[in-house]
C-alpha cells in the first residue's frame, strides 16, 4: 500500500537542507525511506543498507524511487565445499 496523494513523497528534511548545501560531497545518510526529488539529481551519497554504506549517484531516471531500492541488502549465497576424503591405497 502507498503513500496517500495528497500527503506527497515523503523526504526527510534535514536530508534535503544537506542535499542543498553539498552538491558535489558525498555524505551518510540512514534515510532509505526518503523518497528521490529533483533537486537531488547530480548527488553522491552513501547508503546504510544495513551493514555498510553504498555509494549511490542519483540520476534523472531515479526521480521517485526510494534511496533503499538503489542499494542491494542482501549478498551472494555459497555453499561450503566439502573436503575429499583420500583413499589409502595398499
Amino acid at each position: 500500500m502507498g503513500r496517500s496523494l495528497w500527503k506527497g513523497c515523503y523526504v526527510k528534511l534535514s536530508l534535503l537542507k544537506r542535499v542543498a548545501e553539498a552538491k558535489k560531497k558525498v555524505f551518510r545518510t540512514y534515510s532509505r525511506n526518503s523518497t528521490i526529488t529533483p533537486l537531488m539529481v547530480g548527488t553522491a551519497l552513501r547508503v546504510h543498507d544495513g551493514r555498510k554504506f553504498s555509494r549511490v549517484v542519483l540520476e534523472e531516471g531515479c526521480v521517485g524511487c526510494k534511496l533503499g531500492e538503489l542499494v542491494v541488502t542482501r549478498g551472494d549465497f555459497e555453499y561450503k565445499k566439502k573436503k575429499k576424503k583420500k583413499k589409502k591405497v595398499k
